[in-house]
């Protein structure tokens, strides 16, 4: 727990009211709340919002789709012109002709610490926490399962739920008839010094995604003080989940031009860059669901680089597979496009 290896370490993420799809949009006030709770129950702070902006020209794709979504799930939002954004984000140099919108309800969860916060509270609730323990393979066994470990070792369950990251095409391969396409991909955030730290504080900086070319997305001022983290996301730069990881310099470069262009009062040159990885679906949806012909394996992959803001809500969507009746899809966390079938040829 908290290894540095997967997609869900580093000291933030972004969450955000605002996204394309109504669906994902819906649930998120939910997460909130099971973020909450479990602040209340640990004494952390795990979630805080700063508030999201969101640029890019007025016909592009998330924009366009993230107001629909917005405007039916009844959210409030602010339609920003130039003059606007000028005035109220001086930190920003958008490229000409784009607008924006500014949602409140958007902010920055801790990620490794919502994970360390999640262990603990299960162990307190009567989990067994085995770390560093390879499992080698998961086979359906008279109505249960069988996990063999690299030791050897086979545990016996009634229901597994195989959350592997990177790591999950190789359990799927084995596990399902027909091909799940994951990608994994390489990433890579850099932080950057500021000029005037009052000016990209949480307080008067929000989280921000560049909606179109250049892509980037980035933080206020949270995790390194003086700094901000920002990112230009790299799709097809699939690569291996075992191997070295390796900054991309290319990468760095492209980013660097960015900051250089599009931010104000920040200094071009990275003094930190740290890696991570994705494992996507072609559309980005992600893959949730019992196993097509043993239900008492639960299947959660492919998050695409955007999966962490809803977490905690999956982690309730899987707890409800796991106490439902295979075939029900009784959760208020679950949506159809899911499913494994999918990808069924």
């Amino acid at each position: 727990i908290g290894h540095t290896l997967g997609s869900s370490h580093g000291g933030s993420r972004i969450t955000r009211y605002a996204n394309p799809d109504f669906d994902d949009a819906r649930v998120i006030p939910a997460t909130y709340e099971l973020w909450r709770t479990l602040e209340a129950e640990t004494g952390e702070t795990l979630l805080k919002l700063t508030g999201g902006l969101f640029l890019g020209p007025a016909d592009e794709e998330f924009m366009v789709e993230s107001i629909k979504a917005l405007e039916a799930n009844g959210y409030s939002y602010q339609p920003l012109d130039r003059a606007a954004l000028a005035a109220s984000f001086p930190q920003f140099n958008p490229p000409v002709g784009w607008t924006g919108f500014y949602q409140a309800e958007s902010g920055i969860l801790a990620a490794s610490n919502c994970v360390a916060a999640m262990a603990r509270q299960a162990v307190a609730h009567g989990a067994t926490l085995r770390e560093e323990c390879k499992v080698t393979s998961v086979t359906p066994a008279d109505g249960g399962v069988t996990l063999t470990l690299a030791d050897g070792e086979e545990i016996g369950a009634a229901q597994v739920i195989i959350t592997a990251g990177p790591w999950a095409p190789h359990f799927l391969r084995d596990l399902v008839a027909w091909p799940v396409p994951l990608q994994v991909t390489r990433q890579q955030v850099a932080y950057f010094a500021v000029e005037d730290p009052a000016r990209y504080s949480a307080e008067r900086c929000p989280i921000y995604i560049f909606t179109a070319e250049p892509h980037c997305y980035g933080f206020p001022i949270w995790e390194k003080p003086g700094h901000i983290k920002v990112a230009l996301e790299m799709l097809d730069s699939t690569t291996d989940p075992d191997q070295p990881r390796v900054v991309d310099q290319e990468n760095v470069t492209a980013l660097s031009a960015v900051i250089r262009e599009h931010f104000r009062g920040v200094h071009p040159t990275p003094v930190q860059i740290d890696t991570c990885l994705y494992t996507e679906t072609a559309n980005r949806n992600f893959v949730i669901d019992r196993h097509p012909e043993h239900p008492q394996i639960l299947l959660a992959a492919g998050f695409s680089g955007r999966g962490f803001k809803f977490t905690i809500g999956i982690g309730r969507l899987l707890a409800d597979l796991v106490l439902s009746a295979p075939g029900t899809y009784d959760s208020h966390f679950w949506s159809p496009k899911y499913g494994l079938a999918r990808f069924a040829v």
